[in-house]
């Protein structure tokens, strides 16, 4: 969604967001760095139902890709966390709903 909100949509949507990236060195001399990566991702729905299926689903296959397929590590990602979920109130019935959520992650650059 790189035109949101510009653009017309159809919902639902989630978007995501990187909002701090930190990274310290593992070690005098070494090129490797651990990365601390927060990540807030919103979804937006036609209804409550559909905004709470969303989000289940979003923390579910964000909780499980740390670990990967088949006992590893695929995408190098670890210690997911599930800082803080928000719904959004916004007024009027037919009003799109949203959930905003901050997620942590670590990985290690070499």
């Amino acid at each position: 969604m790189t035109s949101y909100p510009e653009t017309d949509v159809r919902y639902p949507i989630i978007t995501i967001k990187a909002v701090d990236i930190d990274t310290r060195s593992l070690g005098m001399s070494s090129e490797q760095q651990w990365v601390t990566l927060n990540l807030e991702i919103r979804v937006w729905a036609r209804n409550e139902k559909e905004k709470d299926g969303l989000t289940s689903l979003v923390v579910d296959r964000l909780r499980q890709i740390q670990y990967g397929t088949g006992g590893t590590n695929e995408e190098g990602i670890y210690g997911f966390q599930l800082v803080s979920a928000v719904p959004i109130e916004e007024e009027g019935s037919k009003t799109a709903k949203s959930m905003v959520m901050n997620f942590n992650y670590s990985a290690v650059l070499s």
